[in-house]
């Protein structure tokens, strides 16, 4: 399939058009593509690219863009881009320029913001009891994976860098905790 017409330039059109058929201006209506193959049993819809109506408001024109692709529980959503231009990934109702929701599973590898060469890789994760991971080592092709822990801020905001939990050292003071009770570890400071 070809298709040939003049450039849309900055205007708000294009050299094909869909439209859904609905009059209602209801929430999730507007226009889709199916992308649908066969698997060697049958054929199956692999995902989907919708521009949809973000509200139910007659006559307001916010609408979303989303990609779905399936996983082994069918297809399923799994990046937005708001009318807002606020862009989610894992969550249909993203409220930063890139909002990021790994769920409830955050000991997954795969959950979270990988950085990775072929040196190795550096991981960015939440956890379940709300702190901020960074895990490093691992590899390029599997990014969290084998690698370890070397910072996490907790909840209440204190440090740990080289230790998991700086509450543990007790009544110490325990905002920015470096290293653990063996081996040498510490701070240096060079003027």
């Amino acid at each position: 399939l070809m298709l040939f017409g003049a450039s849309p330039g900055t205007a708000s059109a294009g050299q094909l058009g869909i439209q859904g058929s609905e009059t209602t201006g209801a929430i999730n209506t507007g226009a889709g593509i199916a992308f649908k193959g066969h698997n060697g049993g049958g054929n199956r819809n692999f995902g989907d690219l919708k521009c949809q109506k973000e509200n139910g408001s007659s006559g307001d024109n916010l609408s979303y863009m989303s990609f779905s692709t399936r996983d082994a529980s069918g297809v399923g959503e799994r990046f937005r881009i708001s009318s807002a231009g606020l862009m989610g990934i894992g969550t249909s109702n993203p409220q930063n320029k890139l909002h990021i929701d790994i769920g409830t599973d955050s000991t997954d590898a795969t959950a979270g913001i990988a950085l990775a060469d072929n040196g190795g890789s550096i991981v960015t994760q939440t956890t379940s009891s709300g702190a901020f991971r960074v895990l490093v080592g691992g590899d390029a092709n599997t990014p969290g994976d084998n690698s370890s822990e070397a910072m996490r801020i907790d909840s209440s905001g204190k440090v740990s860098i080289g230790n998991t939990n700086a509450s543990s050292f007790g009544s110490l003071a325990t905002d920015l905790v470096i290293g653990t009770t063996s081996g040498e570890h510490g701070l240096t400071i060079v003027t």
